[in-house]
């Protein structure tokens, strides 16, 4: 988050308040009273995060470290927002944050009465730590831990397997199930760029359109798009776009994820993919481009290691230096690549 965002950081946490005041340590009242300095510091933290959709902030957390403890602190979503993979995303975005500093536990704290808050964190993979806080007014609130996952341990058994993660070619067949995905579980902005609101006919034949004009792929034009599967189901997809024929080893990238399928580790795990066919390609930078308020993304892309700036239109974009020894075989079109081994199948 920036310190010019600070407006909105103050609109969501008094949401927040007036939403759920048993649920944080703070008040409606105390807060409503933060001069505009007292907000632009807090939005200058590092590690606070905004999810947005459709131009609308949704849901907020930080993560921060108290005595050698890396802590979610501040998490809400809004009611509309609920049970559709945002508290996922800031939560993918706040374990990356820890995990970047050596971490190798994550807590947070939930109060005792909250069930649908503690049930949440449990299918997130935390548990109980024993410990039971008494707050003002005789409630107490449940200190809850997760231990996470380093890049070169394996994921656990409660996520996607990955050598089931796969891109595949968009072929008339996974075309339509691709749109089906989009329509019924990812948000239409998200997919495409405006163009009028909902899924309207127009905006599901431009969908149609632009995958089949780009399977070509890079070598018979400047785009290639590829779905992602994990097992039996699509749950996305990626596009690669040569911006400019002066640098051809730079190379752009898109994502877009079903909600069901947001916060399991999935997007650093395509991200891996999609650099290996670039390298293929002959790339050695893949450049991606995203909103400031992306919490998720820009976790994805510090976890990668890139080099992250802030754009000069207010976005964020990051560049990743690219391993050139890693090699996928270059068709005219994206061949299937699994996250096995990084290899064409």
């Amino acid at each position: 988050m920036e310190q010019e965002m600070w407006w909105r950081l103050r609109d969501i946490r008094l949401a927040a308040l007036t939403d759920s005041p048993d649920m944080f340590g703070s008040t409606l009242v105390r807060e409503q009273a933060f001069t505009e300095g007292e907000w632009r510091r807090r939005a200058q933290r590092p590690s606070s995060f905004l999810a947005s959709r459709s131009g609308q902030d949704i849901g907020v957390a930080g993560v921060h470290e108290f005595g050698g403890t890396w802590t979610v602190v501040g998490m809400w979503i809004a009611p509309r927002a609920r049970g559709t993979g945002v508290v996922e995303a800031l939560m993918e975005a706040c374990e990356a944050v820890a995990r970047g500093s050596g971490a190798n536990e994550i807590v947070l704290g939930v109060m005792e009465d909250n069930a649908a808050g503690r049930n949440a964190y449990r299918r997130l993979g935390f548990e109980p730590t024993g410990r039971r806080d008494r707050l003002h007014g005789g409630r107490r609130e449940l200190c809850l831990s997760k231990t996470l996952v380093s890049r070169e341990e394996p994921m656990p058994p409660s996520r996607p397997l990955l050598s089931e993660l796969k891109l595949v070619p968009v072929d008339e067949a996974v075309l339509d199930e691709l749109i089906g995905v989009a329509m019924s579980d990812a948000e239409p902005d998200d997919v495409t760029p405006p163009l009028g609101d909902g899924w309207t006919t127009s905006r599901v034949e431009w969908l149609r359109a632009f995958h089949r004009q780009r399977r070509a792929g890079l070598s018979g034009g400047d785009e290639e798009t590829a779905a992602i599967r994990t097992g039996n189901r699509i749950v996305g997809a990626t596009r690669l776009h040569r911006s400019s024929i002066e640098d051809p080893e730079q190379l752009e990238y898109g994502i877009w994820l079903a909600r069901s399928a947001r916060g399991r580790g999935l997007s650093h795990e395509v991200l891996r993919l999609v650099a290996a066919r670039a390298v293929a390609l002959g790339a050695s930078r893949l450049v991606l481009r995203t909103k400031s308020s992306n919490a998720p993304v820009i976790a994805t892309l510090r976890r990668a290691g890139a080099s992250i700036q802030q754009g000069c239109d207010g976005n964020v974009v990051g560049v990743i230096a690219l391993d050139t020894d890693a090699h996928v075989p270059a068709t005219g079109s994206p061949a299937a690549v699994t996250a096995e081994d990084g290899k064409s199948d």
